[in-house]
């Protein structure tokens, strides 16, 4: 009967210990708003780490919860500390009801004024050289761009438990390498929309896990960015171009050059051969620029006053002394014009559409202009809606991007006739010296005439007169018999005609 006795305890215990007692950072939030209030801090030390509440009214009730994130964390840009039992506090931060709390719990960012945390930081942009200190959150605006790395990464793989903290907007991701319940790496698996290259999850809070990846040293926790998860490739690295996060461009290349974010091959923009700009203007252009592209969460943009963002990139152009030369004094937002056109090519997510109720069809691209300090509309933009992807042309490279919920999505030109079924794109390059690439999209199937015209009107060849499916097509002419000038090619379908205009350099 003892032993029986002692077999029901063990049972008991075993379905009704709260297990989260050592976890109680790791909270599901239905909603988040911000909140500033102060009060009188209550601390609860019958557990195994202090749980932290706040009676406004010293009435001795509880009004919130206080979320300080992992008992373990500690602010490594402030003085900040937690609240003693009865101290008074004034505490900032993200409010929210959480599934397993009868009281509004309140994330912290800052107590007494210091800072604590940012919600909203970008962990994923996380990565560059273990003296870093300039970037930006939403108190600052000092950038994320990190430069070039040096060419020998080291490569690490470790095994252990997966601590998940859901403090922060997007969750951050730890390793305990030795079962202590203390993180010993921080886990970077990029931005949360990001799924992985292959059929595998992220990990759950204390969920065994092996990691390969690139390893970072950090003066808070060294940082592994990880490239392979359970044996499962976590990101495809075939497309990186011999530097982590980034790709050079120099002045008398002879090819096109990609760079694209750190996650996404498709995400980027793209050089051709050049580029360099010899004027006044750019005077202080090196002949060689290091260019890096970062997605950025929509809640962390700087400047972002009423937009409805969707997604956000920052970009860096690097000279060969580490400056970043879209960085404007002690902000980021500067812009630099080029001789050529630059293609842009940003994918933007389907459940961040869902979550915001934005209407895709509303959807617009802006960059930031440091000299007026505010969003211009990026024209002729193409949206590609079943792949959730723009396309553009710019002669300048913009530090901040952003896909807004605001603005006409439509090609702006005044010769298209019917935009709401096909649409005709600027060719690119232009100008060109031979080869250029056109572009045109069918929202229906149907005959498909493109010829080139020349400044009095005269056709000078047809370049397809065909049926052709719906969706996006390309086109890449070879002009080189034509002289250099000015010259113009016409898409007509069933359902209308555009025209636009091309120069021929040589």
């Amino acid at each position: 009967m003892k032993y029986l006795f002692t077999f029901l305890i063990l049972i008991y215990l075993f379905f009704n210990f709260p297990t989260n007692v050592n976890a109680s950072w790791i909270q599901e939030c239905d909603s988040l708003q911000a909140i500033t209030i102060s009060g009188f801090a209550i601390v609860d030390t019958s557990h195994n780490h202090p749980l932290y509440f706040l009676d406004t009214d010293d009435d001795g009730h509880i009004e919130y919860k206080l979320n300080f994130g992992p008992w373990w964390y500690r602010p490594d840009s402030s003085e900040a500390i937690r609240p003693m039992d009865g101290q008074f506090t004034e505490i900032e931060g993200l409010v929210c009801i959480c599934c397993d709390d009868s009281i509004p719990v309140i994330k912290v960012s800052t107590i007494d004024g210091l800072f604590w945390r940012d919600p909203y930081f970008p962990s994923w942009n996380k990565v560059g050289e273990k003296h870093q200190r300039h970037y930006w959150s939403y108190r600052n605006h000092h950038g994320f761009a990190f430069g070039w790395l040096n060419d020998s990464l080291v490569w690490a793989e470790v095994s252990g438990v997966a601590l998940v903290d859901t403090t922060f907007n997007n969750y951050h991701y730890y390793l305990d390498a030795d079962d202590d319940s203390i993180p010993d790496y921080q886990l970077n698996f990029g931005p949360p929309w990001y799924d992985g290259s292959e059929d595998v999850d992220r990990p759950k809070s204390f969920e065994s896990v092996k990691i390969g990846g690139y390893l970072f040293e950090k003066k808070d926790l060294n940082l592994i960015f990880v490239i392979e998860l359970n044996d499962y490739v976590w990101v495809d690295t075939t497309s990186w171009q011999g530097h982590f996060g980034g790709a050079w461009i120099y002045r008398n290349m002879n090819q096109h050059r990609n760079i694209h974010v750190m996650h996404d091959s498709i995400c980027g923009f793209q050089f051709t051969n050049g580029w360099f700009v010899n004027n006044q203007n750019e005077k202080n252009l090196p002949d060689s620029v290091f260019c890096q592209m970062l997605e950025l969460y929509p809640g962390n943009v700087p400047y972002a006053n009423q937009e409805r963002i969707l997604a956000a990139y920052e970009i860096g152009l690097f000279k060969p002394n580490h400056q970043n030369m879209l960085a404007i004094g002690d902000s980021i937002g500067g812009q630099i014009g080029f001789t050529n056109q630059i293609r842009y090519t940003l994918r933007y997510q389907d459940k961040i559409i869902e979550n915001s109720k934005m209407q895709e069809n509303k959807l617009a691209v802006k960059v930031w202009n440091y000299q007026t300090k505010q969003w211009d509309i990026v024209e002729d933009v193409v949206f590609e809606y079943e792949k959730n992807i723009a396309y553009f042309d710019l002669a300048s490279i913009s530090g901040l991007i952003i896909i807004s919920a605001e603005g006409a999505t439509r090609i702006s030109d005044n010769n298209l006739l019917n935009p709401n079924t096909f649409e005709l794109m600027q060719n690119y390059p232009n100008p060109f010296n031979s080869g250029t690439n056109i572009k045109f999209y069918l929202a229906e199937p149907g005959m498909v005439d493109l010829s080139i015209y020349n400044i009095l009107g005269e056709k000078l060849s047809t370049i397809l007169n065909k049926d052709m499916s719906s969706g996006l097509h390309s086109i890449t002419l070879e002009l080189s018999e034509l002289s250099s000038g000015v010259y113009y090619y016409m898409l007509n379908t069933n359902t209308g005609q555009a025209i636009r205009k091309m120069v021929l350099l040589k």
